[in-house]
């Protein structure tokens, strides 16, 4: 897991683009949510993008189940760099999912975060 951590226009996420796409040229999948305070309203909506429809309503611990299945899914037997931009602004299940990822060895993660936050 490596974070890079600044104040905004320090070019965290420039940072973090070089290293994907490094990753990518190296044989990784690479896989990038982008957190924001609109999406931090919505459960999973920074990750929306790159998870499978799921009902309203499910259980918690399913829709976490789930959405692990799917996002290691995404790599096709190659290694699996998610990068969370402005993970300082994850909605709790999004950040959930991330940490859970990161423990299980799933992924592996570069993420940005604003100092002060």
């Amino acid at each position: 897991m490596v974070v890079l951590a600044g104040e905004a226009g320090i070019g965290k996420s420039r940072l973090a683009a070089t290293v994907s796409e490094r990753a990518q040229l190296t044989g990784w999948t690479v896989r990038r949510a982008t957190a924001s305070t609109a999406a931090s309203t919505i459960p999973f909506g920074a990750l929306a993008g790159l998870l499978p429809r799921v009902s309203a309503g499910g259980d918690p611990l399913t829709l976490l189940q789930d959405a692990t299945e799917s996002l290691t899914s995404l790599a096709h037997d190659t290694p699996l760099l998610l990068w969370v931009d402005d993970a300082h602004l994850l909605d709790p299940g999004s950040a959930t999912l991330v940490t859970q990822l990161v423990d299980a060895d799933a992924v592996r993660l570069v993420a940005t975060v604003r100092t002060g936050e």
